[in-house]
């Protein structure tokens, strides 16, 4: 890292140390989402916090092949299930808890959880080898697509606060994050009835993106169901752009592993692909520079 003293597997496995450490035995386990417990929240497990850390200790077991982080990973998956988080039977994840009464869950229904969940399946499996990890996604893959990708909006990906136009700041970027997740899952599975059902969002998502919200010069709005007016604004901007890297990992090289290798080739190749072939030559081309430009500036950031 520039200007340190350290480099980034370190600084992985420190954020992994610091994040178990906010475990206890409340509510049968768990990593709390605050530091501070006298702070507001500071009593809560979050659903995302459980899953960014399995994800974590995933892939920083993929470059340590320290077993102790994987063994971590997999006892706070196994109680996102049985804490009740996570309902295998519907598919339903709930968004948290507070442990002063664990039953009490946040029934906020979100989509970045279920990307989340997703690809931290995805990391799994590419780190134990283990098929169970891509199996149990099922329902949660059932759920989300029927929920936040559904025919009622041709697939394109939504959430579901942006029917009522009450998403805050955050909640704008969590279809984002649920797209990048969609693409390493994606990578991984070999069902290709879930392949095409991914496929076909993403394609339906950035057709209606760049047809309906962005203007010439990319400035993108983030609701792309409807026509919106292109706005200057940097949540907009970075979920869009999430999207259009979600792309790319799905149409790039897939024997690369889980991260897909940027190839010139790769790329002008993707300009035939369904989502582009509604929107005029020129805007094709602006659409595959704009992508290769936001790609190299924002690679790292989404998938390291």
């Amino acid at each position: 890292m520039a200007r340190s003293n350290g480099d980034w597997i370190t600084l992985a496995a420190r954020t992994f140390d610091q994040a178990a450490a906010q475990t206890d035995n409340k509510c049968g386990g768990g990593i709390y989402w605050s530091r501070d417990r006298t702070s507001a929240g500071g009593n809560y497990k979050s659903l995302i916090t459980q899953l960014e850390f399995i994800s974590q200790g995933a892939r920083n077991y993929i470059q340590t092949k320290n077993s102790t982080i994987l063994e971590q990973s997999k006892k706070v998956l196994d109680w996102v299930v049985s804490s009740g988080l996570a309902n295998p039977q519907t598919g339903v994840l709930f968004d948290g808890a507070e442990t002063d009464d664990c039953k009490k869950f946040t029934t906020f229904i979100w989509s970045y959880n279920y990307g989340q969940l997703l690809g931290s399946l995805a990391w799994m499996n590419l780190a134990t080898g283990d098929q169970k990890y891509l199996d149990m996604a099922g329902p949660y893959f059932n759920y989300a697509m029927n929920t936040f990708a559904a025919t009622n909006t041709s697939g394109v990906i939504t959430e579901i606060c942006e029917a009522t136009m009450s998403c805050n700041r955050d909640q704008q970027g969590f279809k984002g994050i649920f797209a990048r997740n969609l693409a390493y899952f994606y990578r991984q599975t070999n069902d290709e009835k879930i392949k095409t059902s991914i496929r076909n969002s993403i394609d339906a998502s950035v057709n209606a993106m760049v047809s309906r919200s962005c203007d010439r010069d990319w400035n993108c709005g983030g609701n792309w169901t409807t026509d919106t007016q292109p706005i200057k604004y940097v949540r907009s901007q970075q979920v869009s752009t999430s999207l259009l890297v979600s792309a790319l990992g799905i149409y790039s090289n897939p024997d690369s592993g889980l991260i897909p290798k940027l190839n010139v080739r790769s790329t002008e190749q993707n300009r035939s692909s369904a989502a582009f072939n509604s929107v005029s030559a020129g805007r094709r081309v602006e659409a595959s520079r704009s992508i290769l430009l936001l790609f190299v500036v924002l690679f790292l950031a989404f998938f390291y």
